[in-house]
């Protein structure tokens, strides 16, 4: 345990071995960068990207120093084992998970790939941006008036069911508005000649 007065946390970065080293070095030196300029003291090690000699390099060097608390950055995908390994033998130490967002390559920035747009605002007597996303939220005006909604054999429908998806002239018609509904005694003699088809 580490004896000083500010607070000193062990810092450990992982990431998988299929993806490039150096760019997991580029995020692993970021969220460093921003603990550190949170004022806090790290003890680190550089990423663990693999299974093999990664967690044990890792162990040795967290183990070389006294550090209060482990910080454990989850950067992208990871190889389980590798990050089960060195989480077990610190197992009894307090441990924060950590995970620095954003783009994980020299990608660009979020409003040049256009996932996000930005507005100029007045917020407090300054000008700022707002930003939004260019995506569209789900909304359930897509199922609006579906069929399957109050149908009373939607528990028995299913592919080659007694009610089958595939030839309820009622879903047919909700999908393609252009398909005029068939009367009900023509739908029910419908219904009875595929099943009877089908048998």
């Amino acid at each position: 345990m580490n004896k000083s007065k500010s607070p000193v946390a062990g810092y450990v970065a992982f990431g998988t071995m299929y993806y490039e080293p150096e760019n997991l070095r580029m995020i692993s030196k970021r969220a460093e960068k921003q603990l550190i300029d949170a004022g806090l003291t790290l003890i680190n090690t550089d990423a663990v990207y693999g299974e093999d000699k990664e967690p044990e390099r890792a162990i040795k060097e967290l183990k070389s120093q006294e550090w209060d608390f482990l910080f454990v950055n989850i950067m992208n995908w990871i190889d389980t084992r590798g990050v089960f390994r060195v989480l077990h033998e610190f197992r009894n130490e307090p441990m924060i998970l950590y995970s620095l967002g954003g783009f994980t390559d020299h990608e660009g920035k979020f409003e040049e790939k256009g996932t996000v747009y930005r507005e100029k605002a007045l917020n407090n007597s300054r000008w700022t941006y707002k930003i939004f996303s260019t995506k569209k939220f789900v909304t359930l005006d897509s199922i609006e008036n579906c069929p399957c909604l109050i149908c009373p054999e939607v528990d028995r429908c299913f592919m080659g069911g007694q009610k089958d998806p595939t030839t309820c002239l009622d879903l047919t018609a909700w999908v393609d508005p252009r398909i005029e509904p068939l009367p009900p005694s023509e739908v029910k003699n419908h219904e009875e000649a595929v099943n009877s088809d089908q048998k």
